[in-house]
């Protein structure tokens, strides 16, 4: 049985494949839409970086680095 739960990005284990659901408030979510990290869009976590301070994710044959803060303002859903 598959269950399906939102959480925040950054909240996500690596290797997993996420869709975006939300882009919360934050100083950086301008940039973050410009990069096109938009709801609908499906991500990949590849990793997350030493000491929790970024992750690393892959869209539409993109690489993206982003903070953790940021991380926590994107929602995805997760099915596991």
């Amino acid at each position: 049985m598959t269950m399906t739960e939102k959480l925040t990005l950054a909240a996500v284990p690596p290797g997993s494949r996420v869709r975006i659901v939300e882009v919360s408030e934050h100083p950086s979510t301008g940039r973050l839409l410009a990069m096109g990290l938009r709801p609908g869009l499906e991500v990949t976590l590849v990793r997350k970086a030493a000491f929790g301070q970024a992750l690393y994710i892959q869209a539409d044959y993109q690489q993206y680095g982003i903070r953790m803060d940021e991380a926590e303002a994107i929602w995805v859903e997760y099915e596991h």
